[in-house]
């Protein structure tokens, strides 16, 4: 039988993050962690709830956030959906009158330059010029988290295995990932998401103490006993069944029970959110 923790995560001090302040964008990137895109709410954070999560954020032990979104200023800069020209105009500008900006990334403009720079162009033009391992190269340079949409773009360069090998590789909890705070988020709703596990929340006033497992379940499962845990679960409570074609690794696996329980029980797990990620 595998035990669950007798004390759940405890989220006492916050490092270093960033403010959602919308989930509507007017792209659907492939590599989106928070699967951000036209279709998702046009709602948008209130300068009341601001104050109150900026406030939070900094008694926790956090005095500098980013600020994003989805689109915060609804103008996303990537190449798929914007022309490079645009986004070199607005870097020359912002120099011109002093203020500071921090390319995301900055090693990617020498690509970019390759192609017309007056039009879009989709990953598959620059895997078309700069080989078929482009994509693969590019997971590791832009940093990117193989979650969201990511995970969706990524797995076709990457091998799968069955569910029960996963499962058997990873005998550890996941308190660790869950309980990381050097790129916490919290979004316009006053739901934490812990550590880069998008599609988990957690109501910010519950984070500074344990929290209750009776609560968080879920997350509660895997503190504790990791995928092996809540692939138990899923399976025992609620039929969840692994995908024969297999999984990238245990965060694949953990997004599609999530997506499994989401559609199967949603009002048992209000921690599976927000409802927009799982659409």
């Amino acid at each position: 039988m595998i035990k669950l923790p007798l004390e759940s995560l405890a989220i006492r001090r916050l490092l270093s993050g960033g403010l959602i302040t919308n989930y509507h964008c007017s792209s659907a990137c492939g590599h989106c962690l928070y699967r951000s895109g036209p279709d998702r709410s046009r709602r948008y954070i209130t300068a009341e709830t601001a104050a109150v999560l900026l406030g939070r954020i900094k008694v926790l032990g956090c005095h500098a956030i980013h600020v994003g979104g989805g689109e915060p200023l609804l103008s996303p800069f990537h190449n798929a959906h914007i022309p490079f020209d645009r986004v070199r105009g607005v870097l020359q500008a912002c120099d011109q009158v002093g203020i500071r900006t921090l390319p995301w990334i900055s090693g990617f403009v020498a690509d970019l330059s390759v192609l017309d720079t007056t039009r879009v162009h989709p990953l598959e033009e620059f895997s078309a010029h700069f080989g078929e391992t482009y994509l693969a190269e590019v997971m590791q340079r832009y940093w990117l988290h193989p979650g969201g949409r990511a995970l969706d773009l990524y797995r076709a360069t990457m091998p799968l295995k069955p569910a029960a090998q996963i499962v058997e590789q990873s005998p550890g909890s996941c308190y660790r990932d869950l309980a990381d705070t050097s790129h916490f988020h919290v979004d316009l709703s006053g739901d934490y998401i812990p550590g880069l596990c998008a599609g988990l929340v957690i109501d910010f006033g519950d984070i500074g103490c344990p929290l209750s497992i009776d609560k968080y379940p879920l997350v509660a499962r895997l503190a504790g006993a990791g995928i092996q845990g809540l692939f138990a679960f899923a399976g025992d409570e609620h039929g969840f069944t692994a995908a024969d074609a297999g999984y990238v690794n245990k965060c694949d696996l953990c997004n599609d029970i999530r997506r499994y329980l989401r559609a199967e029980a949603a009002d048992k797990y209000p921690e599976l959110g927000p409802a927009g990620y799982y659409r």
